[in-house]
């Protein structure tokens, strides 16, 4: 079992998720392969494995990790006292986030 708090497993994840990301800016998923992520992120097929079981699991573990990562600086947002900027300043606030 992988250890989600190791700052190992979280480099690896991280590295892993930006070249599948990077990949699915020119690729479909379906011509996406596994050796093309490992080669990107600099990692072996084994090493994949021992965290993901195929590429529809880290596109699921993508989204999860991306919408809770977003819903956390959401609850940090905090509404100015002026109601006629609130829309501005949410969307700097996201945009800050992309």
């Amino acid at each position: 079992m992988v250890n989600l708090q190791d700052r190992r497993v979280k480099r690896t994840h991280k590295l892993i998720r930006t070249s599948f990301i990077e990949l699915l800016l020119k690729h479909p998923i379906n011509e996406i392969t596994i050796q093309m992520i490992a080669d990107r992120a600099d990692i072996n097929r084994r090493t994949f494995y021992l965290h993901y079981t195929d590429i529809y699991d880290l596109l699921s573990q993508t989204e999860d990790f991306t919408l809770n990562e977003f819903s956390q600086l959401l609850e940090r947002f905090e509404l100015p006292s002026e109601p006629q900027i609130v829309g501005q300043t949410f969307f700097r606030w996201v945009l800050s986030y992309v």
